[in-house]
């Protein structure tokens, strides 16, 4: 499937993490990867989309099983609840760190000491 650059993970630096264990160490700026450092030590928490293909197109795909999409009813009340003006992968990651009530994993940018408990949805 191709993807609009709006629908892709184009500007963003920083980690993918299971709960406070790093997966994956990354930058990705104009859509070109810059940084891809997995952590091998924890890859027992590597999403199902990394046992297969753990390239920028997995994480495209994980984030995509993840992300509000574009076609939601009432997506411009979402954006303006995440203090988004349009929608953007890159945007929506910033604004909610990409959390998901169903397992633990999220976004860090870097230079950003945000703990799992700083943002966590549930217990």
């Amino acid at each position: 499937m191709l993807r609009k650059e709006n629908q892709t993970l184009n500007n963003f630096n920083g980690t993918l993490l299971w709960k406070d264990l790093p997966i994956l160490d990354f930058c990705i700026e104009r859509g070109k990867v810059l940084k891809w450092e997995m952590h091998p030590e924890n890859e027992d928490y590597y999403p199902i989309e990394f046992t297969y293909n753990a390239t920028v197109y997995g994480l495209q795909d994980f984030i995509d099983c993840r992300i509000v999409p574009i076609t939601r009813q009432n997506l411009q009340r979402v954006l303006k609840d995440l203090g988004l003006k349009e929608y953007s992968w890159d945007g929506i990651i910033r604004a909610n760190y990409r959390l998901c009530t169903d397992d633990c994993y999220w976004f860090r940018q870097d230079g950003s000491k945000l703990k799992y408990d700083d943002i966590k949805i549930r217990d």
